[in-house]
Parts: C-alpha cells; structure tokens; sequence
C-alpha cells in the first residue's frame, strides 16, 4: 500500500521531465538531487545493459517511516504513471526496484546496496552490480532440454525392459 506521506502524482510529475525526484525533504517537496544521481542514471541507460534498463526514475524519499511492500508499490505507480522501464525508489531504511527487464532474481540480488541509503553512491553501486548480472537463459534452457531429453531416454529404455514377456522358470521337478 501507498503511505499517506507520499504524493506519487507528484512524484511521477517531476518525474515525467526529469530522472530524479526527492520527496520528504524539509527544504520543500523536490530539491534538486545531486549530481551523483543524474551520473548512475546515465549509467543505467547508456551502460552495457542499457536496454534491460531503459529509461530509469529515481525516486528518493527522505522521510517516513517505510516497508519494502510500500516501497514497492511506490515504484509500481511511479512506473505506470511515467512510463519508465525501471524505477528505483530509495529511502533511508527499505528500497525497492521495479523493472520492464530485469528478473526479480536479478534485482533482489542486488537490492541490498540500495537499502538504508538515500546516497547516490548507493544508486551507482546498485548500477554498477546489476551492468554484471546477467542470468544465462541459453544455458538454462539448454540443460532443460538435455535433462528433458535424458528423462525421455530412460524412460523408453525403462519401457522396454519392462514390457518384455517375463521368463518362465523351467520347472526341475519331473
């Protein structure tokens, strides 16, 4: 669920022309996020899983006390809202990270370096981890297949043996 505290219209509105938007900060509603952000963005989206990341949303908020569900679900609007393939929702205690691309193994793997954080650096580490995760769909798909197969092949030796008329015994009473 949503917390009252956040205003997720206005988040996904400074998100709509901008990357990165602070919400909870007793400076106003959005400060302008430093430049650290703005660099793990460009990261994302111009790194070597640009097109896993696509276009990426920083959502930052300072104040309120969060779950990782609530978190969560922040990210899942902003991203409906705005359109973006991933958005990262960081707050000084949970994160969450919701994707176009990105498996769920993928990203909570690595949602670890975002948690507790509202520093950019957190952001960058996270980008950084997630430009070396790749799981390797050919090769799992691959060793499906060959088990698949070697299933079937003791399977059909199985039925063979099995469908073999049984010996008799001679019987060595006369």
């Amino acid at each position: 669920m949503i917390p009252k505290s956040v205003d997720v219209s206005s988040l996904s509105g400074a998100l709509r022309s901008a990357d990165v938007a602070e919400q909870g900060s007793q400076d106003g509603p959005h400060l302008a996020p430093p430049a650290r952000f703005h660099t793990a963005v460009d990261n994302a989206e111009h790194g070597a899983r640009s097109d896993d990341f696509g276009t990426v949303k920083v959502a930052v908020l300072t104040h309120g006390d969060f779950t990782g569900a609530d978190c969560r679900d922040v990210a899942q609007a902003i991203k409906n809202d705005t359109g973006a393939n991933t958005v990262i929702v960081q707050t000084p205690g949970p994160a969450a990270v919701v994707s176009d691309h990105f498996s769920r193994y993928e990203i909570e793997t690595h949602q670890h370096l975002l948690a507790g954080s509202v520093d950019p650096a957190a952001t960058e580490s996270f980008v950084q981890a997630m430009h070396g995760t790749h799981v390797p769909m050919g090769l799992i798909g691959s060793l499906i297949l060959l088990g698949t197969a070697g299933a079937a092949g003791v399977a059909a030796v199985c039925a063979r043996l099995f469908s073999r008329p049984l010996l008799k015994e001679s019987s060595s009473q006369h």
